[in-house]
């Protein structure tokens, strides 16, 4: 389930300037970079993103719930995870900045509330701050809704090997600047193969996913 929209006019400058002039943080507001140290062992970077930007270009009188939201980079691509980290979380908002090659998006019909990511593993769970790590497939997590009796149909454009995706469903979309895509925070999403570096604006509201629609169609 997702929705794909035009993103604001403008702010795709705003964050690029923003990412051209401030230093990134480890957290997006503090503890800036050691940049040799990230150009070995890093991969994710993230810029804050002021409230009166999104105030600017997703106005609370059309509709719009902002809870929170950066500017991001990344070398590797993100596993499979889910990104309610704040209880008021109801949708992903992401928009792309950037593109070096082609970059694929993977927005999976399966669902599960709270922060998780999954990995290849031993079966273990591991509590990492507000991160629930799964350390197995995502159809062997009994707290996954939707899963499929199937193969993943794009297991071949996702990072790891294909049988670590069976059971996901969903769909898989290319990662171009000039078009925003939303999703419910609940439902499971990756990062394609990367040849290139990713960089977007990720924001998230307090909207359902039916409202978010409505209020970006206005």
């Amino acid at each position: 389930m997702y929705f794909k929209f035009d993103p604001p006019e403008g702010i795709v400058d705003d964050a690029l300037l923003i990412s051209d002039n401030l230093p990134p943080s480890k957290s997006g507001n503090s503890d800036a970079v050691d940049y040799e140290d990230w150009k070995k062992n890093g991969n994710y970077l993230r810029w804050g993103f002021p409230d009166e930007l999104v105030s600017k270009h997703f106005p609370e009188s059309k509709g719009f719930k902002y809870v929170t939201g950066n500017i991001y980079y990344h070398k590797k691509p993100y596993e499979v995870h889910t990104d309610t980290f704040q209880p008021s979380i109801g949708v992903n908002l992401l928009i792309p900045l950037e593109r070096e090659e082609k970059l694929r998006f993977a927005v999976f019909d399966q669902r599960h509330g709270g922060s998780c990511v999954w990995k290849p593993g031993d079966g273990n769970i591991v509590q990492r701050g507000v991160n629930t790590i799964f350390n197995m497939r995502p159809c062997d997590t009994p707290t996954v809704k939707g899963i499929t009796e199937h193969p993943c149909d794009f297991a071949d454009y996702l990072p790891e090997e294909n049988d670590f995706y069976h059971g996901l469903s969903g769909s898989l979309i290319d990662w171009k600047p000039d078009e925003g895509i939303v999703f419910p925070a609940v439902n499971l999403h990756a990062t394609g193969i990367m040849e290139a570096p990713k960089f977007g604006l990720a924001l998230w509201f307090s909207n359902t996913f039916d409202e978010i629609c409505s209020a970006l169609k206005k």
